[in-house]
């Protein structure tokens, strides 16, 4: 899907403004959930087939405040991570 519509919104010169890419693929399935990162970057190639962004910017706020702002939306939604099971 990423290559097909933000693909197209490129190439008819348009701006497209992600709030999920593939920093956070990186810092959610490898840093935090464990996936290596040569496992992270053949997907990346099978899937974004070369796209990549011209500018990330990371907003940087504390702990508590991010949760705090994260909070009514997780209401609706549940948890944010299926846990993980551990063996027996």
């Amino acid at each position: 899907m990423s290559t097909r519509v933000i693909g197209d919104a490129l190439a008819h010169g348009q701006w497209v403004v992600c709030d999920r890419f593939l920093d956070s693929t990186r810092a959610y399935q490898g840093v935090t959930g464990g996936v290596p990162a040569p496992v992270i970057s053949a997907l990346e190639r099978l899937t974004l087939h070369g796209l990549m962004p011209n500018l990330t910017i990371v907003l940087d706020i504390p702990v508590e405040e991010g949760l705090a702002r994260a909070a009514p939306r997780r209401m609706d939604s549940g948890p944010l991570r299926k846990p993980r099971s551990r063996p027996a």
